[in-house]
């Protein structure tokens, strides 16, 4: 078992990595857009803040996928990594490989996704 840790964690920190880097290009992205902005063309301006809001909604999946990879880390530093945050019981390995990053067993999982959609 210490072994498939050893694995995820590996995991977990590239997928931290890859994400820190795309929060910093997008960062980059919005303060180029900012700068670039002309505000003497109407046109310019309505397709500069769609541009502006899109680089946001990506910045803020990004910011929540590195949220989820920093929980999955701690619960590993603590030994609670595995274990639905949920019902308590063991998560499958295919599913934290998966989905390394994942708190909840796939049951909880569904039940947690069929809420939202009601």
């Amino acid at each position: 078992m210490e072994l498939f840790y050893e694995q995820i964690k590996k995991i977990l920190l590239t997928q931290r990595e890859e994400t820190l880097n795309a929060l910093r290009a997008e960062d980059q992205e919005f303060t180029e857009a900012i700068n670039s902005k002309d505000t003497s063309d109407p046109g310019d301006v309505a397709s500069g803040d769609v541009d502006m809001q899109m680089i946001d909604l990506r910045r803020g999946q990004s910011s929540l996928a590195l949220a989820k990879i920093e929980a999955a880390l701690a619960r590993l530093e603590n030994g609670n990594y595995g274990i639905c945050a949920k019902c308590g019981t063991m998560v499958d390995k295919e599913r934290l490989l998966a989905v390394p990053e994942a708190a909840l067993c796939i049951n909880c999982q569904a039940k947690a996704e069929r809420g939202r959609l009601n």
